[in-house]
């Protein structure tokens, strides 16, 4: 009986081995520490690029801070974005003048647009080139579920949000409402423009390029079409032209006819 009790657990010991999960370690990666927000009082909560550098969501201190690449211990951090006092708060207007309440996560469209998850605020922030701006919730001051214009909206106090240009909304994972909400944006948002203005200036470069470079080449193999069609082009282009006798007494077409036997 002993012996039937050892082999049954042996087994089920076995069958409990092969179905636990197990780790499967890749090669090739490395962890490197290059910012010590520690050593400046910065407190990253969320990270995303940003023209060439990135933006550092510090939630502690209601902040946004911009930190150019690449990252290393004397990297240079500048205020994006909130009071520079690190005071929490609720008001839009410039950049440094605006102030944000323990901001939780933030996105960004394809016009360089940040949107910010506020749940301290029950709101949901936009930062363009004009400053910053309330475009969700806010004014009621409270939390729960409530869909309409956007001044309207309610949210839960766990909420994040993320861009999806494929449908050129803002998505927000209302998780305290066990919900997703949408929010559509302007398509101008949803399109990189360029900053300069001249973004008309390649297609028309690229349209004159291609004319010359078509007509240089039809230029260059003219000659080469003529030599290898026997004539073909000379004859039918000369077909219905006029004869004049030339000095000799020779028509133009009787003179064509001897310069095509000199060259045979």
């Amino acid at each position: 009986m002993g012996a039937y009790c050892t082999g049954f657990l042996i087994l089920l010991f076995t069958l409990i081995s092969f179905t636990e999960p197990s780790l499967i370690p890749e090669e090739g990666y490395t962890v490197e520490t290059v910012f010590y927000g520690n050593k400046m009082d910065v407190y990253p909560h969320s990270i995303l690029p940003f023209n060439g550098e990135i933006l550092l969501l510090d939630s502690v201190n209601s902040t946004i801070l911009k930190i150019g690449l690449p990252l290393s211990k004397d990297s240079t951090v500048k205020v994006f974005a909130g009071s520079q006092n690190t005071v929490p708060g609720f008001g839009d207007g410039g950049f440094v003048d605006a102030q944000f309440n323990h901001p939780k996560g933030f996105t960004i469209d394809s016009n360089g647009n940040i949107y910010v998850a506020e749940r301290a605020n029950h709101a949901i922030r936009k930062i363009s080139k004009y400053g910053v701006s309330t475009i969700a919730g806010g004014t009621a001051g409270k939390t729960g579920h409530a869909d309409g214009p956007s001044q309207e909206a309610l949210f839960s106090n766990d909420y994040d949000l993320t861009f999806i240009p494929g449908i050129c909304a803002l998505l927000v994972s209302d998780r305290g409402n066990r919900m997703i909400r949408q929010i559509k944006l302007p398509s101008s948002d949803c399109v990189q423009h360029s900053e300069s203005g001249t973004h008309w200036i390649t297609p028309v470069i690229t349209s004159l390029t291609s004319f010359l470079l078509g007509i240089l080449v039809t230029v260059i193999l003219q000659p080469y079409i003529a030599a290898h069609t026997g004539g073909l082009w000379s004859s039918r282009s000369n077909a219905g032209m006029e004869t004049f006798p030339n000095n000799h007494g020779e028509t133009s077409g009787d003179e064509l006819l001897c310069h095509a036997k000199r060259n045979c």
